[in-house]
């Protein structure tokens, strides 16, 4: 039986209020939940935020290959508590299925087709979560997904199933090894997409190919290559937090408003666009806009100059 282990972490939509806030009585809970979604189950564990103010989204980083490391990460979980969200680990794993549940046939991959039974799975355990919490938002939260290789389709394929719940997605170091991509739903989903200079199983090539494609239709789409980054490892995945942790906060302040509010439509001229060449506030970019990468703000611009190694200005 092959097991998937994703892991969701819950992100606030709004900016971080700058002014000072008074201490909060209410300490972190973790708590415990499972699921089933046709022949995928699940299994989970969500940390509440210390504090009582309302979870707006949710961050589900699934735990294929590099994102096993995410969820005990002291960077993701500070930026969790900063932004009053949950952190929830979900493992996913399918009934009499190969112990190596990559040797399925691609679409049938539970960790890269969502539509397999893991989107709702992980929707039926955040209304589990929402009953047993007290925190009825948690229900109709909006997402945000972040997977390492395979996994790097499954917010790709629950974003074209639920575009009008999907923030954003990132795909790290991924590979579509073939699957369908609905490019006009997603186009309009924001996407961080990142390749590993020395990755041999992934390679380069899948991935900008799939940002190009979704460049040409003005998607909010940022392609970023790591110099040197192998396939997958810790060191590695610390130092694309540079980039993925201002990204995504810079997303879901853009996107988010309150949990029941319906997520907010990105254009190229409301963030910063990246080339080799130039890095710069969409308004000021003279290149070719297809060509150059979407990001959310200034604290990301300058997390893909340092992830890239990349001296434009």
């Amino acid at each position: 039986m092959g097991r998937i282990v994703i892991l969701v972490f819950c992100a606030l939509a709004a900016a971080v209020d700058a002014q000072v806030t008074q201490p909060n009585p209410v300490k972190s809970q973790e708590l415990s939940a499972s699921a089933q979604g046709g022949p995928v189950d699940a299994e989970a564990k969500l940390l509440l935020p210390d504090t009582a103010a309302p979870v707006r989204g949710v961050i589900a980083v699934l735990g294929w290959g590099a994102g096993t490391w995410l969820y005990d990460d002291p960077a993701w979980r500070q930026l969790a508590n900063d932004l009053q969200c949950g952190l929830l680990k979900l493992i996913l794993y399918t009934k009499d299925g190969p112990e190596d549940p990559l040797s399925l046939p691609v679409a049938e991959q539970p960790a890269r087709n969502a539509a397999l039974g893991g989107a709702e799975a992980l929707l039926k355990v955040l209304n589990e979560f929402a009953r047993q919490s007290g925190r009825p938002e948690l229900q109709n939260a909006k997402l945000l997904f972040w997977g390492h290789s395979a996994a790097g389709s499954f917010g790709t394929t629950f974003a074209a199933i639920h575009p009008a719940r999907t923030v954003a997605f990132v795909r790290y170091h991924s590979h579509l090894r073939g699957l369908p991509v609905e490019l006009a739903t997603i186009a309009r989903i924001p996407a961080l997409i990142m390749a590993g200079e020395r990755d041999t199983a992934a390679g380069i090539e899948d991935s900008e190919t799939l940002w190009k494609s979704g460049r040409m239709l003005a998607a909010p789409w940022t392609f970023a290559i790591e110099p040197g980054a192998t396939h997958g490892s810790s060191e590695e995945l610390k130092k694309a937090n540079d980039l993925a942790l201002p990204w995504i906060r810079g997303v879901i302040t853009q996107r988010l408003t309150t949990s029941t509010a319906a997520l907010r439509p990105i254009e190229d001229a409301s963030g910063w666009l990246a080339s080799r060449t130039s890095v710069m506030p969409a308004g000021s970019f003279h290149g070719p806009k297809a060509e150059a990468s979407w990001l959310p703000d200034e604290a990301s611009a300058r997390g893909w100059r340092v992830v890239t190694g990349t001296r434009a200005q």
